[in-house]
């Protein structure tokens, strides 16, 4: 996967105006702390320390199989391989709700219910 360096160096440049805002306007710790690892992380990537998956061949493939038939065990290995993929730059504040996906293990109450049916 070809590295956009110029589109992080962007990114970057954003987060680290966030992380002035946040810091003027007494954000909360924990959401400096996000921001500040958010652009460790995407550092990182150019500097080649982290290796980022080919999203777009992962997303490819699981647009191919049958999701119908619930295959856990063809969709757990291509999510895995999405490994840690930074989305979020902005910040959520009351009355706004984040979605979140993650493979789920067979025994957990979530598996169960997705399995089942009797969920969403």
């Amino acid at each position: 996967m070809k590295i956009e360096i110029d589109k992080i160096k962007e990114r970057i440049a954003i987060l680290k105006e966030e992380l002035e805002g946040a810091k003027e306007h007494s954000e909360a710790e924990g959401t400096r702390n996000l921001l500040a690892k958010n652009i460790q992380f995407l550092e990182d990537v150019i500097v080649g320390k982290i290796n980022l998956p080919d999203v777009n061949s992962i997303l490819n493939k699981i647009s191919r199989i049958d999701l119908i038939k619930f295959p856990f065990d063809e969709l757990q290995p291509l999510i895995r391989e999405l490994g840690m993929v930074p989305a979020m730059t902005k910040f959520l504040y009351d009355g706004n709700g984040l979605i979140r996906a993650r493979p789920y293990n067979k025994g957990e109450i979530w598996w169960e219910m997705l399995s089942s049916g009797d969920c969403c």
